[in-house]
C-alpha cells in the first residue's frame, strides 16, 4: 500500500530492518502485528507471527506492512 503526504505526493515505502515491529495490512493476516526476521534479495520480507502460541515464519510483500512502535 502506497502512502501520500497531505499534498497527495507519494511517499517512499518505509525502510524495514530485522527486529522492527510491523502491522500487516493485507489478507489473510490483516491487523496482525509481527516482527521482521529478514529481507530476502527478491524483496520479500520474512516476518515472525505469533499464531496459537508459536512463532510462525511468513513471507510478505513490503507494501503489505506498516512499521509500528515496538510493543512491550
Amino acid at each position: 500500500m502506497l502512502c501520500c503526504d497531505a499534498g497527495g505526493k507519494l511517499l517512499p515505502p518505509p525502510i524495514l530492518k530485522p527486529g522492527d515491529a510491523v502491522k500487516i495490512s493485507g489478507d489473510p493476516f490483516a491487523e496482525f502485528v509481527a516482527t521482521v526476521e529478514n529481507i530476502s534479495p527478491d524483496r520479500r520480507v520474512w516476518v515472525l507471527l505469533d499464531l496459537m502460541g508459536r512463532s510462525t515464519r511468513v513471507a510478505l510483500r513490503p507494501e503489505a506492512l506498516q512499521v509500528v512502535e515496538k510493543w512491550l
